[in-house]
């Protein structure tokens, strides 16, 4: 009786020797199939780590880009609110000039 292959169903008859010879071509066959299978998910994989790394390098460069604008935001509100305090001591200082001309103003009327 022949040998019976994997799963139970007799090997394939082929043009050279009995089915031994033949499971181990086939088997060959697989396994190479098998290895071209693995190398290629390893490349994909490959290219996601890639990807991922890639990622990673762009939210760091917009957490940097995030950090300098706010710096920037800091800087010109630290600006406007120096110009506002200025502006304001010079309108303070102008209605002052008024008030005091007016009072000298009506105190010669007298």
């Amino acid at each position: 009786s022949r040998m019976l292959g994997r799963g139970g169903s007799p090997p394939p008859k082929t043009g050279f020797g009995g089915g031994d010879q033949a499971n181990g071509v086939d088997g060959l066959k697989h396994a190479k199939q098998r290895v071209q299978e693995l190398e290629a998910r390893v490349e994909e994989l490959q290219a996601a780590a890639d990807e991922r790394d890639a990622s990673a390098e762009r939210i760091q460069e917009l957490e940097q880009a995030v950090s300098r604008a706010m710096t920037d935001v800091e800087a010109v509100t630290a600006a406007k609110d120096a110009r506002i305090a200025d502006l304001q001591g010079r309108l303070e200082a102008v209605l002052k000039e008024q008030d005091e001309s007016a009072f000298v103003r009506e105190g010669a009327g007298s």
